[in-house]
């Protein structure tokens, strides 16, 4: 090329901010939020050790016919003035219901839920996906968003007119009914979760993490893809 030919203009496109490095950081992302949800269904999990305590605690108390354990001045959170047999069977489904409404996001991101596979496992990989994220839209989160909106109003007539148990049972009943409005969000929050990173799957992002590891090997899911081609 001569000296007097003119430059080639130089290239004033703008970056992709869709580019695979945004891509897989933006699943990172994604990973380490459905982590922190998975990391709470963990935590909630240790409930059934307080749980088959209370159990056993009723079946003493069952059999040598004691219906008062203790007795104080003043009311205490949950157990008002006293703790009764009562108290501990009211404890028992407390807790349980705790645990399902903290267990059910971590269930469902560790694919660990109830699921039907008769089908998807003759479908292809792809196809696996497109059902996921449609079954998440059309289900999931508005099956979420009904009963949040459901709920919040019971939560709030429980705490405004301090409704307790009838039978010398556990107190602040709206401390149990919170927690569905709870459940409920971090199970919609998985639910977006998993549409982002199904969708990131869609455009080949598979990469958790820079060594490429799946974080559902390293919990033992031991699937690191969904069933497909």
């Amino acid at each position: 090329m001569s000296r007097f030919d003119a430059a080639p203009p130089p290239d004033r496109r703008k970056p992709d901010p869709l580019n695979d490095s945004s891509l897989h950081r933006l699943a990172a992302g994604l990973d380490r939020a459905l982590a922190v949800i998975a990391w709470i269904g963990r935590m909630a999990s240790w409930l059934l050790i307080p749980i088959l305590l209370a159990v056993l605690v009723t079946i003493a108390g069952s059999f040598f016919r004691v219906t008062h354990f203790m007795t104080w001045e003043g009311d205490v959170p949950l157990f008002g003035a006293a703790l009764t047999l009562n108290s501990i069977l009211d404890l028992q489904w407390y807790l349980f219901g705790i645990l399902l409404m903290l267990t059910g996001a971590y269930a469902l991101q560790a694919d660990r839920h109830v699921r039907v596979d008769v089908f998807s496992q003759r479908f292809s990989r792809r196809t696996t996906l497109v059902v996921e994220i449609l079954g998440d839209l059309i289900f999931l989160l508005p099956l979420c968003i009904m009963l949040i909106d459901r709920s919040l109003p019971l939560v709030e007539l429980a705490f405004t007119t301090g409704e307790r148990s009838n039978e010398d049972g556990m107190t602040h009943r709206w401390l149990i009914k919170m927690f569905v409005p709870i459940g409920f969000s971090l199970l919609a929050a998985t639910g977006v979760l998993r549409i982002l990173r199904n969708a990131l799957r869609l455009r080949g992002i598979d990469d958790f993490d820079e060594g490429g590891d799946d974080p559902g090997d390293r919990q033992g899911d031991g699937r690191a893809h969904l069933v497909g081609g």
